[in-house]
C-alpha cells in the first residue's frame, strides 16, 4: 500500500459519551500511536482496530472526557535488516519503505501550522510556547533578531 498525503494527527473534543473514534491516517503498527488525554498519555482501555489500513478506529472501554490527541509517533530507527542473498519479499521491502514516508510525513506534518524564517537565516530559533504560556503575549525580537 502507497502512503498517501495527509494528516500525522487527529483531536476530538472527548464528551464523555463517545467510545469509537476515528483515526483518519495510516498506521503500520500499533506502537507508532500516541494517544493522550488533556496532554497525558494514554496507555490502556482502549483498543485499535483497522492497524494497517489507511485509517483505523480507536474504541474505548470507558468514554474520554477532554482533548482527545491521536498522533502519528514513529520511532526513528530501522527495524529491517535485509540479509545479503536473503529473501527480499515485496511485504517486508514495502512495509519498510511506507515506514520511513510515514516518518517524512510525521516530520514535516507541522510545517504548514510553524512560523519559519529563510535559508539564509541562522539555525537554532526556539519553538514558540504552548498556547496556555503565550496567550495575551506578543511576538517581539531583541537588538540581535532573537525572538522575546
Amino acid at each position: 500500500m502507497s502512503v498517501q498525503s495527509g494528516p500525522t494527527f487527529k483531536r476530538y473534543a472527548a464528551n464523555g459519551v463517545t467510545t469509537v473514534y476515528a483515526i483518519p491516517f495510516l498506521l503500520l503498527d500499533a506502537a507508532d500511536l500516541l494517544v493522550t488525554l488533556d496532554g497525558v498519555e494514554v496507555v490502556s482501555g482502549f483498543v485499535l482496530t483497522g492497524v494497517g489500513n489507511p485509517s483505523s478506529t480507536c474504541t474505548f472501554s470507558a468514554a474520554p472526557t477532554g482533548d482527545l490527541l491521536f498522533q502519528l509517533s514513529i520511532p526513528f530507527q530501522r527495524l529491517a535488516d535485509y540479509q545479503e542473498n536473503g529473501d527480499l519479499l515485496s511485504g517486508t521491502l514495502n512495509n519498510d519503505l511506507d515506514r520511513l514516508w510515514l516518518a517524512i510525513k510525521q516530520l514535516s506534518g507541522g510545517n504548514d501550522r510553524a512560523l519559519s524564517t529563510g535559508v539564509l537565516e541562522p539555525e537554532g530559533i526556539p519553538a514558540l510556547p504552548v498556547a496556555a504560556v503565550r496567550a495575551l503575549k506578543l511576538l517581539a525580537f531583541d537588538a540581535g533578531s532573537n525572538p522575546i
